[in-house]
């Protein structure tokens, strides 16, 4: 009957202005070993552990979980509240990719080789020329 369908599309619209909430991907780097996730919402942060434990095979429960911050720190997770916090900093509407690393530290991203320190002193001197023999 056309009451049904009438409440289907409104349904429709209703749904279409409230999308559910996009899916973003947890990487987690451990060694030279990385494992992608994707979550709707942050997990907590103990059954993101349980899942990094079951995924690696050497890592514990309570191995480290770090990421880098928007300052370029690196920023310890050990509670669901630090996880939130990495999520809300990292996950942007252009990357919606949260960067962990577990276990040892990483090493800090590649950055561009500092310029060659620029000297204002003035060139260094030549050696002396060597002294004449003594006169007999």
């Amino acid at each position: 009957s056309t009451t049904t369908h009438h409440h289907h599309h409104l349904h429709h619209l209703h749904h279409h202005y409230y999308q559910p909430t996009p899916m973003f991907a947890i990487k987690v780097t451990h060694a030279s070993d990385t494992r992608r996730l994707s979550f709707a919402k942050v997990p907590p942060c103990g059954l993101l552990r349980q899942m990094l434990a079951n995924m690696f095979s050497d890592v514990s429960e309570d191995a480290p979980l770090r990421y880098y911050d928007d300052e370029n720190d690196i920023v310890s997770i050990d509670s669901d509240e630090e996880l939130a916090e990495a999520h809300r900093l990292l996950v942007t509407p252009t990357s919606n990719t949260l960067r962990l690393y577990l276990g040892a530290p990483p090493l800090p991203p590649p950055s561009p080789p500092p310029p060659p320190p620029v000297s204002f002193s003035s060139p260094a001197a030549p050696p002396p020329p060597p002294s004449p023999p003594p006169p007999p």
